[in-house]
């Protein structure tokens, strides 16, 4: 695993889905957002590591995808188009495997992939809207990180 030396915590999808879930009675809708902040703050530490080794562009996105699914996190995919934005498809997410729902449930991944973006491609002022979901019966997650 890539986070050697540090303590980690293994926790099952349907345990993930069922504290957003107690987040969501308790807080309301505001939890997407924590939701998201908490997904920027995570792919700060991750940026850090790939930034450190001195890679950036789609070789930094290459290596966090690698990184991520050594963790455990989900299998992804790039497709980079000409327009300046970027396709993700995730298999397998931890965060949506055990969902059933009929709005998109990824919000600690978008906010993930929006701030490793940002930091591994330099880009700035970017979005990323959830296309497609695991927890609302499609076959993958699917993202599309606009500038």
């Amino acid at each position: 695993m890539p986070l050697t030396g540090q303590r980690r915590l293994i926790i099952s999808p349907t345990d993930i889905l069922n504290i957003k879930n107690s987040f969501e009675e308790s807080i309301g809708v505001g939890v997407i957002g924590a939701l998201r902040r908490a997904g920027k703050h995570s792919a700060q530490h991750y940026s850090d590591i790939i930034i450190a080794k001195g890679l950036k562009g789609e070789e930094a996105l290459k290596e966090l995808t690698k990184m991520l699914e050594e963790s455990g996190w989900f299998r992804a995919s790039w497709e980079f188009n000409r327009r300046g934005e970027i396709g993700v498809r995730i298999y397998k997410s931890f965060e949506s495997a055990a969902g059933n729902r009929r709005d998109g449930n990824c919000h600690f991944i978008s906010g993930f992939l929006e701030e490793a973006v940002e930091r591994l491609m330099n880009w700035e002022n970017i979005y990323c809207q959830e296309m497609r979901c695991i927890a609302r019966g499609d076959e993958f997650c699917e993202f599309l990180i606009l500038r």
